[in-house]
């Protein structure tokens, strides 16, 4: 029964950590679809050229240490809400 009840345990240690990867694809891909590239973020004209694009992968890698290393914590707080919160408050779906 150990045995089984470990099992269980670890499958729903990975389904959790598929659903928060799937999470954070979601809100990654909303970043990448603004920059129109998968590759080296960094030197997108629309990344250089607007500063708040730039905080918001800030705030979006915060949040990937908040869902996959939590013992490293954060600087601020961070969820997908903020990070939505902030997408629209910054007017980044206009860029």
């Amino acid at each position: 029964l150990k045995a089984i009840n470990a099992r269980l345990e670890r499958q729903q240690f990975h389904a959790d950590l598929e659903k928060r990867q799937q999470s954070f694809d979601a809100i990654y891909q909303r970043l990448n679809s603004k920059l129109k590239t998968s590759e080296h973020i960094e030197t997108s004209f629309a990344y250089v050229n607007h500063p708040k694009l730039q905080e918001y992968e800030f705030l979006l890698e915060e949040w990937r240490v908040s869902l996959f290393a939590q013992q490293l914590k954060t600087r601020l707080p961070v969820s997908a809400k903020r990070l939505d919160k902030f997408w629209h408050d910054n007017g980044l779906d206009d860029i």
